[in-house]
């Protein structure tokens, strides 16, 4: 799918996604790709933190409530996808083509290993590939 000129995945189980970076400009560039790739397991800590904010104190505790239980289970599983995902590792891209993409503990370090000259060189590729989508050359008929 495609929002606001940015191709977007959703996928229901697991539940997940990633990010395929496009570089802009190069002025602090590995940074930048750096936090978008630390911008998954943040949003994912941050949402344990606000369960547990929540619960408070019962959430460590154990509890026959439902919906403390829910919560726990929330929490705990949220906290078990940040470590996993922060295990650096490159995953299949959903194109089943046999393609890797980086999760996002390998993308925060390989964008902190990248020099300047890669990331122009991406920011080449991304620029011709925009340049080729606004106006596609017509096929031979021949």
């Amino acid at each position: 799918m495609r929002c606001l000129g940015t191709w977007i995945s959703f996928r229901t189980w697991p539940v997940s996604g990633y990010v395929l970076t496009r570089v802009q400009d190069l002025k602090a560039a590995k940074w930048k790709n750096a936090f978008i790739y630390a911008a998954g397991p943040g949003v994912e800590i941050l949402l344990a933190g606000f369960v547990w904010f929540l619960c408070g104190r019962e959430f460590l505790r154990p509890s026959g409530s439902v919906g403390m239980i829910a919560a726990q289970s929330l929490g705990i599983a949220v906290l078990v996808d940040v470590c996993f995902n922060l295990i650096p590792r490159s995953v299949e891209n959903q194109s089943g083509s046999g393609e890797y993409v980086w999760n996002d503990g390998l993308g925060i370090i390989n964008s902190l290993r990248l020099t300047t000259a890669d990331y122009a060189r991406m920011k080449q590729q991304a620029d011709w590939l925009e340049a080729a989508e606004e106006s596609p050359r017509a096929l031979d008929s021949d």
